[in-house]
């Protein structure tokens, strides 16, 4: 178990909890067991223990994407203003609608800047339909 803290832009709330269960409260998954008392929504910026002592914050993005169809082994990309993001800090993403098979990298390209990326390994052509692509970004210092 571990101390997060998170907040939503008004008022400070620490939790204890899993880091699953810390990043389903940045996401607004949690179930409301997890979060008696404490009303949090999407886009909530919060701070996340780090494996050497620290703590990072957690930075949030989003836009509307629908990725061309790509046939198999290649790959399109497109990039999410992360307010704060530097070259260097850790990338989570996610896309509403199903991958169908499809892999979702991305890293921090450039200040502010996610670059996420996705690639069909597939033996056939892929068409994700179009969806929200949620960034966050871990930071490392």
């Amino acid at each position: 178990m571990s101390i997060a803290s998170i907040t939503n832009g008004e008022a400070g709330v620490s939790v204890r909890a899993s880091l699953n269960s810390v990043i389903d409260v940045i996401n607004g998954d949690a179930p409301a067991s997890d979060v008696v008392g404490v009303s949090l929504t999407a886009g909530v910026t919060g701070v996340l223990p780090l494996a050497n002592g620290g703590t990072g914050a957690v930075l949030t993005g989003s836009k509307t994407y629908d990725p061309a169809s790509m046939l198999t082994l290649t790959q399109v990309s497109t990039t999410v203003t992360v307010t704060g993001a530097a070259v260097g800090d850790y990338v989570l993403l996610s896309h509403s609608v199903t991958l169908a098979g499809v892999s979702l990298t991305g890293y921090v390209s450039a200040t502010d800047t996610v670059t996420a990326v996705y690639f069909n390994g597939s033996s056939g052509t892929v068409d994700v339909a179009s969806g929200t692509l949620q960034a966050r970004v871990i930071k490392t210092a």
